[in-house]
């Protein structure tokens, strides 16, 4: 293998371990210094349809806001048909936590023994510029992380790590109702 070739696989292995470790993050390139306590990004949730039948798909939009006074970048993944930058947690009408998917717990690296070796997508990433006042939005297919697998109703909510506050945001609660 040439130089160059040696140099390339450097970058992309480098490029893989740094996404992962940052998947979350949002950021900001200027010195602009965000007030103490005060979180850079609020989250906006919203789900449709609001009621299924048992095995419908449900569909989240979160719209993520930039409250800060500068612009920031918010690092996602770019090749896979939801958006794994989030933690989605939902619970039923008991307080019970929904089941995680094989796909989700690949995405936090909690596999259990016996899941399958799972995929989406092609490992892209990127940085979305969002001006102050600036939302971006994304779509989350609930069904490729979370069961919801008895009638009745869940509580979704989703939060993320604000890189530059230093805490981690909790978007609104929306509900879903799972009849038979």
């Amino acid at each position: 293998m040439n130089l160059q070739g040696k140099m390339l696989v450097v970058v992309l292995f480098a490029g893989t371990v740094l996404g992962r470790a940052q998947q979350a993050q949002i950021w900001r390139t200027d010195n602009t210094k965000q007030p103490e306590g005060k979180p850079a990004i609020s989250l906006t949730l919203s789900v449709n349809p609001q009621q299924v039948k048992l095995g419908e798909s449900t569909q989240l939009e979160v719209s993520l806001k930039n409250l800060s006074v500068g612009e920031i970048f918010v690092y996602k993944d770019t090749g896979k048909s939801d958006n794994s930058s989030y933690d989605v947690f939902v619970v039923d009408d008991k307080g019970v936590e929904a089941s995680t998917t094989p796909y989700y717990r690949h995405l936090h690296g909690t596999r259990l023994p016996g899941d399958p070796h799972v995929y989406y997508g092609t490992g892209s990433r990127s940085a979305d510029p969002v001006e102050p006042g600036g939302i971006l939005n994304s779509q989350i297919k609930l069904e490729r992380l979370r069961l919801l697998d008895h009638a009745g109703t869940y509580k979704i909510w989703v939060e993320r790590a604000d890189g530059i506050s230093k805490s981690r945001v909790k978007s609104n609660t929306v509900t879903v109702t799972v009849t038979p």
